[in-house]
């Protein structure tokens, strides 16, 4: 840097409120995906903080590409948005991909996957 040089740069940052880890994360937010079985049955958790306080936005839930779940919610400004499902552990195949996706309109905010064992 020379004498007077002026530089910019911008930064930008989030909180994890109550990720345990994260999956994924873009300029919107982070997620994170969890599944946990309860007898017979699967229970599939995204957990996420979006950078859009107050705003409707809509969570869509997939294993292997098949939709499980819709909603449509309001981001926090104080929590995690959750967005869960429960599956039949016998409709899950060793290594399905369970995936979420957060859109505003047809925007996609954050998205995120991972392979259940």
């Amino acid at each position: 840097m020379v004498a007077n040089e002026v530089q910019q740069r911008s930064e930008s940052y989030f909180p994890t409120l109550g990720l345990r880890e994260i999956t994924a994360a873009s300029e919107n937010g982070a997620v994170y995906l969890s599944s946990s079985e309860a007898g017979a049955d699967t229970l599939l958790s995204a957990v996420a903080t979006l950078t859009l306080p107050d705003q409707a936005i809509r969570a869509k839930l997939r294993l292997d590409g098949d939709p499980v779940r819709e909603q449509d919610v309001i981001v926090s400004t104080t929590a995690s948005t959750t967005v869960s499902a429960i599956v039949a552990s016998s409709q899950i195949p060793s290594g399905a991909i369970f995936e979420v996706e957060f859109l505003q309109g047809e925007t996609s905010l954050l998205s995120g996957h991972v392979a259940l064992d």
